[in-house]
């Protein structure tokens, strides 16, 4: 019964959750390479700059035209040249698929006739062609996705341009960010899709770090979402309900914040009992003590239908969690006697260590048979990761742990995750610090340019994640700095806390870096169709557009939650140069549209501002964006 029950849970995640764009949709229009976790069928060539789709595609077995490896020291674009009858109604998907990529997050932009389409972020966990095979090795792949649509194809002759890309901040620095290649497909859609996929289909929120829950805190709920660049997009949020904070959070208040996220679309984590104060000798024949199961069962009941997540507990092996893992297991299975079937049991938040827990360090790699019975009796995985750590070779890191404890032995050794995980990733604290910095390599802004990795990382491999925090873990992680409660005094937190010399320049904030990436990759919904207006200023940039309507998004499984806003988001990944973008977009009917524009703007009063927008239904909106900026408009629906 227990097997059936997470088996349901599974089919709800992804009813409720994934967006069922299927690169199956339409036809295969052309294919390089075959789909077979290989690039035996490459040759060691260089990149063609232009190559023509042969009539022969789908039955070759060989492509001497293209190489299996990347080469490390260059950028390159390859033009790939193919005819269409007719444009496709619903535009195209382009596939891409790695065989082996390194975990430092490789970037493929694609372009399609000159007009940017977005930016694949490639997931991976090895580093091709680098040194001898070892113990350490790892391989993970799947296969990442690009919407293309309608208005950037044409009847005819067409143009698909990718371009591998150097790293974000210094981008003639290629090392450490290589990939070998499977595949790569262009399907056609017969309908316009219910999103616009962008490398994968991810969700990001983050963890508010406040405990305290009253009407002062919900009062500014909606401002640290909006700003964030996650709400109405069935994005998520922890909800700390835990039992020793029952003195900061009122009943009536943790019900008036739920129904709050609920109106911003939000998924919701919760959490309960705190974990620590229960050893292994108090559980008794696999059953809890009274008063956890009594705690546990009352927050199931009193807002178990308002939550779409349940995390059995936070770092078990931490200082902050001290958890028993036998606690962990009686968890588990009470949750899935008592919760509904719309919420989904989260294993704990994994550290893989850290000098606690009972047994001491139980979830690390010698833990992995305990991890992996736990985790049978959840509907996801889990764990954290901060800076490079989810990519530490020698263990102890979110990627490579759970790797290793789920992949499978290659003829070579190599624990290997070829197709992406089984369950959804779920990553509930990632991101960096102000104290850390990435590769000496990186002659500026090396703390912005961690942050930015971590999150492209989770983008590659993770479905679902939560930057940690938005307050109150110390300044060097809070992504805001003022008073919580009062709007006018919030401001962008630095990247850098300028103690450490070897940093160099850094003149970007951690709000910034977040923004580019929620609104380009974790904005859901619907998209509508537009178009370039200066075609010119754009070709073959490192910009892009997306405007989604999010009203067709699915109500979330438990709270029903829905959204009808409308988002615009316009985003500069070029680290080195400003750029405009101006855009004509068809809105769902003609009207005046009341709007919150959230600008580049380092202070939330002055990145905030409303705004009047006239559609016909067509929408004309020009935006100036620095290096990395973005801007979003946040649009209401025309009231009837």
């Amino acid at each position: 019964m227990k097997s059936i029950l997470i088996l349901a849970n599974l089919i709800l995640f992804f009813i409720g959750i994934l967006v069922p764009l299927n690169a199956a949709d339409g036809t295969v229009l052309w294919r390089i390479g075959a789909e077979d976790g290989s690039s035996a069928e490459f040759a060691d060539t260089g990149v063609p700059e232009d190559i023509t789709i042969p009539d022969d595609w789908a039955t070759r077995t060989k492509w001497p035209e293209w190489p299996a490896l990347t080469d490390r020291h260059q950028s390159w674009t390859s033009n790939i040249s193919y005819k269409l009858e007719k444009v496709p109604v619903g535009g195209a998907v382009f596939a891409f698929k790695p065989v082996t990529a390194s975990p430092y997050v490789p970037e493929l932009a694609v372009f399609s006739n000159g007009f940017p389409c977005g930016i694949i972020q490639i997931g991976g966990a090895t580093y091709p062609n680098v040194g001898p095979k070892g113990p350490n090795d790892r391989r993970f792949a799947r296969e990442h996705q690009i919407y293309i649509p309608p208005e950037f194809l044409v009847a005819g002759q067409n143009i698909l341009s990718i371009q591998r890309l150097g790293h974000p901040y210094q981008r003639d620095y290629y090392f450490w960010i290589d990939f070998t290649t499977d595949y790569m497909r262009l399907n056609t859609l017969d309908k316009i899709p219910d999103e616009p996929i962008h490398s994968n289909l991810v969700h990001i929120g983050y963890s508010e770090g406040e405990f305290d829950v009253n009407p002062k805190t919900i009062a500014t709920t909606q401002a640290g979402h909006e700003w964030m660049g996650v709400a109405y997009s069935n994005n998520p949020e922890r909800a700390p309900f835990f039992d020793e904070l029952v003195g900061l959070q009122k009943p009536e208040d943790r019900m008036a914040y739920l129904q709050k996220l609920k109106d911003l679309n939000i998924s919701v984590i919760m959490m309960g009992w705190g974990c620590g104060r229960t050893t292994n000798a108090e559980v008794v024949n696999g059953k809890l003590p009274e008063k956890p199961t009594t705690y546990i069962t009352n927050l199931i009941h009193d807002y178990g239908s308002m939550a779409r997540y349940y995390e059995i507990c936070n770092e078990p092996c931490m200082a902050i969690g001290k958890t028993s893992y036998d606690f962990c297991v009686a968890v588990a299975k009470l949750m899935n006697e008592i919760k509904p079937p719309t919420l989904i049991l989260m294993p704990p938040s994994y550290t893989f260590g850290g000098g606690y827990g009972d047994p001491k360090n139980w979830d690390d790699a010698t833990g992995r048979d305990r991890r992996r019975a736990l985790d049978a009796l959840c509907s996801t995985l889990n764990g954290h990761s901060f800076a490079q750590s989810y990519a530490n070779a020698n263990g102890g890191g979110s990627l490579m742990e759970t790797i290793d404890t789920y992949g499978k032995m290659s003829p070579e050794g190599v624990a290997e995750i070829p197709n992406g995980f089984e369950k959804p990733f779920v990553t509930t604290e990632m991101g960096s610090g102000t104290c850390h910095f990435d590769f000496k390599e990186i002659q500026s802004n090396r703390y912005a340019s961690i942050q930015d990795q971590n999150i492209r990382a989770h983008i590659g491999f993770a479905d679902t994640f939560l930057v940690a925090d938005l307050w109150n873990n110390g300044q060097n992680y809070d992504y805001l700095i003022g008073t919580p409660t009062d709007t006018s005094t919030w401001q962008a937190n630095t990247c850098t806390d300028g103690k450490d010399p070897r940093g160099g320049p850094d003149t970007e904030n951690r709000v910034k870096v977040l923004r580019r990436f929620t609104l380009a990759y974790a904005t859901h919904g619907r998209p509508l169709p537009y178009t370039y207006t200066n075609v010119d200023a754009v070709r073959n940039q490192l910009v892009y557009f997306r405007a989604v309507d999010t009203s067709s998004l699915p109500p979330i499984p438990g709270s029903g939650a829905t959204s009808n806003k409308i988002l615009l988001s316009f985003v500069n990944f070029d680290e080195q140069n400003p750029h405009t973008l101006a855009v004509q977009v068809t809105l769902p009917a003609a009207g005046q549209y009341s709007a919150v524009r959230y600008g580049p703007e380092t202070s939330y009063t002055a990145a905030r501002t409303e705004v009047k927008l006239d559609a016909k239904p067509a929408l004309d909106l020009s935006v100036d964006l620095g290096p990395g900026e973005s801007v979003e408009y946040i649009l209401d629906p025309l009231k009837s």
